[in-house]
């Protein structure tokens, strides 16, 4: 496995995605409460969930609720303000709040 992934300083706010092209998905914004090394936890994730390291297995929700529960994230109460597709406008506003990570992590 190769990672890109960099150190999240404790206080930053992030946003997770997934997928690529149709598949692409935000699962929301996040702000850190410590200091995050992604790839120290998805390995601490996969000791207990092995079989999330197969391709097509890996629960995104289930992994960002165990960060949630472990205190290394807190979900940000935000919007998503979407302005169009296809080069046409639409205007549309609406809750973009993680509270599928949260409840989860309860």
């Amino acid at each position: 496995m190769t990672s890109k992934a960099a150190t999240i300083p404790a206080g930053m706010i992030f946003t997770v995605t997934s997928g690529e092209y149709s598949d692409h998905m935000v699962h929301g914004v996040f702000r850190a409460l410590r200091d995050i090394s992604p790839d120290d936890l998805l390995a601490e994730y996969l000791k207990d969930n092995p079989h999330e390291a197969k391709p097509y297995r890996f629960n995104e929700t289930r992994f960002l609720s165990a960060a949630y529960r472990g205190g290394l994230i807190e979900c940000v109460e935000c919007m998503a303000w979407d302005i169009g597709a296809y080069s046409t406008p639409h205007m549309s506003v609406e809750d973009f709040t993680a509270n599928d990570v949260k409840e989860a992590g309860a």
